[in-house]
This record gives C-alpha cells, sequence and structure tokens, in this order.
C-alpha cells in the first residue's frame, strides 16, 4: 500500500515499496497480482485467482486455508466462502468476496511463495588462472558472505509456503482515474462557458450594443501597444513547479478549443448582420417588375 506524506505545499513523498507507470491494459491479471491495480475497482476478481490457482500448488492452497479436496477454482472459491461466511440468499457461495479475500491475502503477503530462477543453458567455459585479479576479487570471501547471507534469513516450514511459476516482468498499468476526472472538468467547463453565452444572448437584444471601451481618467496609458483585445487570448507560462507537462498541454488544447468555438460563434454573428444589412436573404419581392419598379 501507498501513502503520502506532504512535506510542505509543493512537495509530497510518496511511502511504497515500488511504482508502476501508468499504461496498457488496467484488467491485466499479472498486474493484479502484482497490487498494480486496487482490488476494488476489479470488476472481475475471479480472473486473477484463475491466475494464481494455475501457477500455485493445490496441496499448498488446501493446507494453507484448511480446505478439503477441490478440483476447478470455482469449487477452491465455494469452498473458501463457506469457510468464511460468505454466502448470499438461499446459501450460495459468494465467490466474488471469497476471490477479493485470495487476492487481498496474495497481495499483503500472507500467502508467502517463491519462484524457481530461470534455467540457463550449459556453455562450454574454459578454466584458466588469472594471477593479476586474485586480489582485487576473492571468490572464497564472496562464498562465505552468501552463506552468512543465507543463514541470517527466516526459515518457513513447507506448509507455509508455496513454489509458483513465474511470469516475467508485468506489463504497464494504465490509470483510468486521471483520465476520467479530466474529461469530466473539460464537459464541466464547456457546460459553463455555453450557459454563460446564452444568458448573454437572452438578457440582451440582437439590438443592444455595449461600447467595452473604458472611460480614460487622465491616469491611464493610451499607447496603441498596450491596448488588448477583449477576445485576447493569454497563454500561461510553463512552471514545471506547478503543474506538469502533460496538465500543460492539456490546459492550452483547452484553451485552444474555446478559442475556435468563440471565433465561429463570432464569424456566424457577422455573417448574419452583413446579410441583414446588405439584403441578401431571401425576400418574396426580389423579381424585377418593369411596371412597378421602372421610373421615368
Amino acid at each position: 500500500t501507498m501513502q503520502q506524506i506532504q512535506l510542505d505545499s509543493k512537495i509530497k513523498l510518496l511511502d511504497c515499496p515500488g511504482i508502476i507507470l501508468p499504461g496498457g491494459d488496467a484488467s491485466d491479471s499479472t498486474a493484479a497480482l502484482r497490487n498494480a491495480v486496487k482490488i476494488e475497482q476489479l470488476d472481475d476478481p475471479i480472473k486473477p485467482v484463475e491466475a494464481v490457482f494455475a501457477r500455485a500448488n493445490k496441496p499448498q492452497l488446501m493446507i494453507y486455508y484448511r480446505l478439503p479436496e477441490f478440483q476447478t477454482v470455482d469449487q477452491f472459491l465455494a469452498l473458501l466462502a463457506k469457510r468464511l461466511g460468505k454466502l448470499k440468499k438461499k446459501g450460495i457461495p459468494n465467490r466474488e468476496v471469497a476471490a477479493r479475500k485470495v487476492l487481498q491475502d496474495w497481495n499483503s503477503g500472507h500467502i508467502k511463495y517463491y519462484t524457481q530462477p530461470p534455467v540457463v543453458a550449459d556453455t562450454q567455459v574454459g578454466t584458466t588462472l588469472v594471477t593479476e585479479l586474485s586480489k582485487a576479487f576473492d571468490i572464497d570471501n564472496l562464498k562465505m558472505e552468501e552463506e552468512t547471507m543465507f543463514k541470517a534469513l527466516p526459515t518457513y516450514r513447507p506448509s507455509q509456503t508455496m513454489l509458483v511459476d513465474s511470469l516475467g516482468p508485468v506489463r504497464e498499468v494504465k490509470d483510468v482515474e486521471d483520465n476520467i476526472e479530466e474529461e469530466v472538468e473539460e464537459e464541466m467547463d464547456e457546460e459553463m462557458e455555453d450557459s454563460e453565452e446564452s444568458l448573454v444572448d437572452q438578457v440582451l437584444s440582437k439590438d443592444v450594443c455595449i461600447n467595452m471601451d473604458a472611460i480614460p481618467t487622465g491616469n491611464e496609458p493610451t499607447k496603441e501597444s498596450e491596448k488588448k483585445q477583449r477576445w485576447e487570448t493569454i497563454l500561461q507560462d510553463f512552471d514545471p513547479q506547478t503543474m506538469s507537462m502533460k496538465k500543460y498541454q492539456k490546459k492550452m488544447q483547452k484553451k485552444v478549443r474555446k478559442e475556435n468555438r468563440r471565433n465561429v460563434k463570432r464569424a456566424d454573428d457577422l455573417t448574419d448582420a452583413l446579410e441583414g444589412f446588405s439584403g441578401l436573404k431571401d425576400d418574396d419581392d426580389d423579381d424585377y417588375d418593369f411596371n412597378v419598379d421602372f421610373v421615368k
């Protein structure tokens, strides 16, 4: 499990055994067994247990959970649910709760397991005496240190550990919570902007014109270079101490989308104004009548 320690207003310390970078598929069973995915967020907790059942030794599972003989994963989870007292209506074993219990024991270290080192193919190696490296590298001293280290390790009974097959390094896991939060924030910003524009259109009619130029007071600068258009977008400078590059890029993309929507709306309003001013709209009396329109 990971815990956050707030050192100051800008620095957080992440206390965890390891970090798995986001990316890839979050539903991978291997990632769930590596504690890279929260067990509460798993839609199907039985699938990772199937991976445990395929890799672990069945007699060792029977000894650890004190269960009778079983053949399949469903039987294993049903017996474990009955032993834990997790039953649904009509006494049906709750296999999902039992599967989450197994995953919690696996990720928290209650189930102690080990893997065999990979098999290395035999190679033809010649032995020669190297006198130059004898003083810098002492193989006897290395063996003594290795024996001392192994003696210091705790001993476990065979019933307390189990042998499992290694699946290699875990693939990257994608964290979808950040993407969902960012999408929700963008949708809320767009809805707020649309509601503000619609409210302004309802309050102000098309015939009302508002002059946004400020009244000069004599103390304000009047240079043309210091004047800015109302719709001009001010780009925020990137500060690595306050935001990440990914968040900054998303913020800039959102500003560009807002500016594009505003430009489209301004273009539509300008087109409507030009059509109304120049009489380009279709009317019923557009055809020229010589008897009516001709004036001597």
